[in-house]
């Protein structure tokens, strides 16, 4: 720290007034000295040559500290200040005193501080250093401080002082009493106050009984309380000060003046580091608290007990030493000391004011607490005067301080007031947040793991300070195929990293481990073991959760975190952890060459949860049979004082979970300071940034749902993030884009009343939109089904079967539902304003076909292309109410605008938030937005890409069976001098494989049977069928699967399948506005909305033709290709593999048929893994026969499907009424669990 600044003389610079001596009195001191027999021309020689050879040496002084730092040897002079100790065994503060310069003035009568402090006082102006880098701060000091200074090292006799100043009497307007002590001096002259008298005065009043006279002590305003001195006295009291800072040798007796002039390790660091508002420092005793006071040290066993103090009272409380920062007070135990004893920040509900006299008479009482604050305050009050008491508050409690004096409390309410009025974290802010709107930020959204990942080892293996990391879970590689990249593992990045000096702090969620076997506690114990440097906190505690009635058990850190150097912050969705890394394709199988998903990150929790953690490279299922769930997420990177913001939220959670720990830990962990207001975008030349800015110019607020139980604070509740999403809904003026993984909102199962809002806002904001006579739309993507084990039917389903109940009473069951209210309301045509969509994908595995659904984890709004929302928040109670989940987001504007288009109009859209939603959208229709990302790097601008130009659907690349993912992010692959290894891409083979069906299959030779076939086929049509496709088998390129039709078995199942087929209904997808709509749109309801239906509107389009298309979601063109996209995809699926949930299966009964069906003519198989099943089909099974002649494989089907966007079934099991569907277990667990 002290390497950076500039090593000067503090006796080079002097005020213009220090060529005016004071002149010496001319009487003889009545004090004898060993020079008194010296004659006295001898004694005049001997001080002028003393005076000079002083002079001397501290000019040599000077030049040697000039010259090493010339040759670099400041390191070596602070490892000797650590050794060097004073005289209370405290180490040597690190400060080199000649480079202090001190400037006294007098405090001006309109200073706020003048009018607070009675008598004269004197404001010191120091300056540490020159030039750029210098310190420069004030502390306040009476006359006396001064004599007592000069006392003190007077008393040590550690150096050569100078002269105390000797002033007229004059100045001194209060008398001395009439007391033995002033008649044994009432003979000497009247004229001055020199050194001697003062000191005596000092002594007899510091140590009256060595006069023999206790009762003749005088007070200190009683002998030099000094009123309206002139220059003459602060000439001289200043040039008293330099030199005696000057002339104190380099000891342990520096402490001293560091004290008088408030310096200490700490605050020095922190105002070289960070230059900017310093406030009062001094002593104080923390006399009382509301919250938990953090644990220093650890009881130990002794013979096998653990040893208790004998003394079982209040312990005597010691001074520490506090300083006042522009956003927070913290502590030390000393001025010398380097580590954090506690801090205590500025928000909201900040206040600082005195104790009246006769205690405090403010209300303090805080509810739920365990202390009785009246009986600190009659401690405090009990040995100090009440004025001398300081009372902070903050949402964490309420704290009581006493300094040494009146004055000194007076100080430090002064500065914390001063400090407190002028910081941001003491406003109010919008949406109730706790922070501020900042501006000018740098944001980059990332979507899907592979981009984030990639980006976020490149941040944090390029951090210079500090790394914190906030998550549910950590066990990750960073980069894929690990094979190639086994150094970018999480634990070996961070490894790397500690061992370069660097701090890494991380907080873990706790869970329960018999319900979540996350295995934190062997995540914990392997980052501890990694390096000192490594510090990690678990939290919430089950075991004081059982004891204690305030704790909560079945609530969650749900934060994803991850803050470099508190400059860059990532946040969102994506956790840390197995099965979250996915890119665009979200393929469903790793049979290549290379493992993408190591172990346990082939995952699939809807078949099987994780389990034996503690051998994560272990499968957690078997990849030849069972596909993974993909992971489709959305994540952001902030730089600038919005990551400082996020940086806060996590300081302040670390130290309410250090405070709250019963004992100390057994590592010492340190407390954190949040870093001062930066407001600064970092170049994009930073080697800690790869993926460039999406934009420059947004404004951010960052956003969090927290509690008592989760920040520490006393009464407060915030629910930032629910206000955000209510009021971006309410002001919305076009459209809202949402990708959730629940919908859970203003609805009522049983007697729980969902409360938080956002569905009661959307309805608001439709019916205002019909009153108006306008458009206006949500579009809603949330998972088909609740991402966790076991199959509906199945008894350990509970918390599947209930977060589905929750989620259609939310959207469209029961009279408390979004479509009832608005069908009450009068709206038959819900569709026109809201839909909700799921994803799907399907893969070739082990010669079976195979599907699962895209698992949505994204928590992101986007509004009428202008603002955003993203973080860690679901849309439910959990997240929502801030009493249970705790959760973060930052909600953007930006203001880079660009050209678009909204209902047919030309608009001014935001960047950032515009190219969020296209991202999604030509992802979710199929686009290859991998190529378009390298055409924009490139091209600079997307719409020059080449790819635009090309056929929309291509059949050519359709990659019907076997899918791959490019593990290597397309910013990287156009841009490789960005990073510091060159990645060549995965070379994933592109085979094809296709299958056709059984010669036995492709042809029918009795002629009834054909007539019977016709005859189906036929009636089909006419409840909405549609012939597929006209392409021969004969044309493909044949791969035979072992696996055969099983209709050549049976062929009188035919009938029965067809049968089947004709009950099934491919237009339920209309939000249950048939009963009460006369006309439908033909997207919406035609029976001829099937797939070459699609394919023949669509035929002939190029990617730029459909880009424009999804650019406008308020047109009908748009409905009309996302839409029937949407119904087209969901045939398909069900064409294929009978998939749940559907449409069509209404009630328990349907849903067994369905099954029944599916193993009878798909040839499902079901293999038991955990208790659970997957859907997968025959590769060669015939399906629908469209064909009078043959039939259709489930190939030739899957071809036709576009990306992965589905509807969204909302009538699923619809017919289950009076809670049939909720079995009589599930009505164990109390909903709040769930909702």
């Amino acid at each position: 720290m002290l390497n950076d600044i500039p090593i000067n003389s503090a006796l080079s610079i002097h005020t213009d007034t220090e060529s005016k001596k004071i002149t010496k009195p001319t009487h003889r001191r009545q004090v004898l000295n060993r020079f008194e027999t010296a004659p006295q021309e001898g004694w005049q020689l001997i001080k002028k040559w003393v005076g000079r050879r002083q002079t001397s040496n501290n000019k040599l002084s000077v030049g040697n500290i000039e010259r090493q730092a010339e040759m670099n040897t400041i390191t070596p002079l602070i490892m000797a200040m650590y050794f060097t100790r004073d005289e209370h065994n405290k180490h040597r503060i690190p400060v080199f005193l000649k480079n202090i310069v001190c400037k006294v003035t007098l405090v001006d009568e309109q200073d706020e501080k003048r009018k607070m402090l009675s008598g004269s006082v004197f404001k010191i102006t120091i300056q540490y250093g020159s030039g750029a880098g210098k310190i420069i701060w004030s502390v306040y000091r009476t006359y006396w401080d001064f004599v007592k200074l000069h006392y003190r090292y007077r008393d040590a006799a550690a150096s050569r002082l100078p002269p105390f100043p000797s002033l007229p009497r004059h100045y001194f307007h209060k008398r001395q009493r009439k007391t033995s002590f002033n008649k044994q001096n009432q003979n000497l002259p009247g004229s001055y106050m020199d050194e001697e008298t003062i000191m005596a005065i000092v002594n007899h009043t510091l140590h009256p009984e060595r006069d023999g006279d206790s009762t003749a002590s005088l007070a200190p305003s009683q002998i030099v309380d000094v009123v309206d001195p002139d220059r003459t006295v602060l000439n001289a009291l200043e040039d008293y000060l330099n030199e005696l800072v000057s002339s104190i040798e380099p000891c342990g007796y520096i402490n001293r003046i560091c004290r008088f002039l408030e310096i200490s390790w700490i605050g020095l660091h922190l105002a070289a580091k960070y230059p900017g508002l310093h406030g009062k420092e001094g002593f104080a005793v923390l006399q009382s608290r509301t919250d938990r006071e953090p644990k220093q040290t650890r009881r130990r066993l002794h013979n096998g007990f653990i040893c208790f103090s004998l003394n079982p009272g209040r312990k005597k409380q010691k001074p520490k030493w506090f300083i006042v920062r522009e956003s927070y007070l913290a502590c030390v135990d000393d001025p010398s000391e380097s580590e954090i004893y506690d801090v205590f920040l500025f928000d909201q509900a900040f206040e600082v004011h005195r104790l009246n006299i006769f205690g405090d008479r403010s209300n303090h009482q805080v509810k739920n607490s365990s202390k009785k604050l009246s009986n600190a305050i009659a401690n405090a009050s009990h040995w100090a005067s009440g004025r001398s008491v300081l009372c902070i508050k903050n949402k964490q409690g309420v704290y009581h301080f006493r300094t040494k004096s009146e004055r000194h409390a007076k100080q430090f309410e002064i500065s914390l007031r001063a400090l407190a009025s002028r910081s941001i974290w003491c406003e109010q802010h919008r949406f109730g947040s706790f922070a501020p709107v900042c501006h000018q930020t740098g944001v980059t959204w990332f979507v899907d793991g592979r981009d984030y990942f990639w980006d976020l080892s490149v941040a944090l293996e390029n951090a210079k300070e500090t790394i914190y990391i906030h998550d549910w879970w950590l066990s990750p590689f960073l980069r894929r195929p690990a094979s190639r990249h086994p150094e970018w593992r999480l634990d070996r990045v961070l490894k790397r990293k500690a061992h370069q000096g660097i701090k890494i702090y991380i907080v873990m969620y706790k869970e329960v481990a018999v319900a979540l076997p996350l295995y934190s506690h062997l995540a914990k114990r392997h980052l501890l073991s990694l390096s000192p440097n490594i510090y990690v906190q678990r939290h919430p505690s089950r075991a004081l959760d059982v004891f204690h009635k305030d704790s909560i058990f079945f609530w969650a850190h749900h934060e994803k975190i991850c803050v470099i150097d508190n400059e860059i912050a990532f946040l969102g969705g994506i956790d840390a952890c197995f099965g979250r890394y996915d890119g665009p394709g979200h393929i469903l199988v790793d049979d290549g060459q290379e493992t993408i998903w190591p172990g346990k990150d082939y995952s699939n929790p809807r078949i099987i949860d994780f389990h034996t953690l503690d051998k994560p490279f272990e499968d957690n299922m078997d990849r030849s049979r069972l596909p993974r769930m993909p992971w489709h997420d959305i994540s952001m990177r902030l730089v600038g004082s919005a990551a400082q913001h996020v940086a806060r939220h996590f300081v302040e959670r670390w130290n309410f979970l250090r405070r709250k720990k019963p004992a100390a830990p057994k590592r010492p962990t340190p407390m954190l300071l949040p870093v001062p207001e930066i407001d600064r975008v970092l170049p994009m030349s930073d080697s800690r940034l790869l993926h460039p800015y999406t934009s420059t110019l947004c404004q951010v607020q960052i956003l969090r749902s927290v509690s008592p139980w989760s920040i520490g604070s006393t009464e407060h509740v915030e629910h930032s993030i629910l206000n955000a999403y209510v009021e971006c809904i309410k002001e919305s003026r076009h459209f809202i884009y949402i990708e959730n993984q629940f919908f859970v909102t203003s609805t009522k199962t049983g007697n729980t009343v969902i409360e938080n809002g956002i569905g009661q806002a959307i309805v608001d904001r439709i019916l205002r939109a019909k009153r108006e006579g306008k458009k206006w739309r949500a579009i809603i993507v949330i998972p088909l089904v609740p991402g966790f084990p076991a199959n509906i039917d199945e008894t350990e389903a509970t918390t599947v079967r209930l977060i589905m109940q929750c989620q259609y009473l939310s959207i469209g069951r029961g009279p408390h539902s979004l479509l009832a209210k608005l069908h009450a309301a009068g709206i038959t045509q819900t569709h026109e304003y809201i839909n909700f969509y799921g994803l799907r994908n399907w893969a070739e595995l082990n010669h079976q076909y195979v599907t699962e659904q895209v698992y949505i984890h994204a928590k992101t709004m986007i509004v009428d292309d202008q603002k955003v929302i993203t973080g860690s928040a679901n849309i439910n109670e959990r997240s929502q109410l801030g009493t249970r989940d705790s959760e973060i987001a930052a909600c953007v504007e930006d203001r880079d605008w660009v050209d678009s288009v909204l209902d047919g109009q030309p608009v001014k859209v935001a960047r950032y938030a515009h190219s969020l939603r296209m991202r999604l959208m030509c992802e979710h229709v199929g686009l290859d937005v991998d190529q378009m990302d390298r055409d924009r790097s490139t091209q600079g601008d997307l719409l020059c890409s080449p790819y635009l130009k090309q056929p929309v659907w291509d059949e050519s690349k359709v990659c019907d069976t076997k899918d791959t993912i490019d593990c290597l992010p397309p910013f990287v692959q156009v841009s490789p001098e960005r990073v510091e290894r060159v990645v060549e891409a995965v070379e994933e083979s592109e085979e094809v494989f296709v299958v056709s069906p059984d010669s036995e299959t492709s042809s029918c030779t009795e002629d009834e049977e054909t007539k019977r076939v016709k005859a189906k086929v036929e009636q089909l049509n006419e409840h909405g069928g549609q012939v597929l496709t006209k392409t021969s088998s004969n044309e493909r390129d044949s791969v035979m699967s072992p696996t055969k039709s099983i209709f050549s078995k049976r062929k009188s199942s035919k009938e029965d399948y067809l049968d089947f087929w004709t009950t099934l209904d491919c237009d339920t997808d209309n939000n249950g506005d048939r009963p009460f709509s006369s006309r439908l749109p033909e997207y919406y309801a035609s029976p001829n909305v099937m797939p070459l239906f699609f394919e023949s509107k669509t035929k002939g389009l190029t990617v730029g033709e459909v880009y424009e298309i999804l650019r406008d979601p308020m047109r009908d063109d748009f409905q009309e290709f996302w839409h029937v996209l949407a119904r087209s995809n969901t045939d398909l699926f069900r064409r294929s593999f009978l998939v749940m949930p559907d449409n069509n299966v209404k009630n328990w009964d349907q849903y067994h048929h369905f099954i029944k069906m599916a193993k009878l003519f798909l040839g499902r198989t079901d293999p038991k893994h955990g208790g659970t099943k997957t859907t997968v089909a025959a590769a060669a099974v015939t399906t629908l026969p469209i064909f009078q002649q043959g039939g259709e494989t489930v190939h030739d089907l899957l071809k036709h499907i576009k990306g992965h966007l589905v509807i969204w079934p909302n009538s699923f099991m619809e017919e289950e009424k009076d809670n049939e569907f909720i079995f009589q277990i599930d009505k164990i667990p109390p909903i709040e669990i769930f909702d």
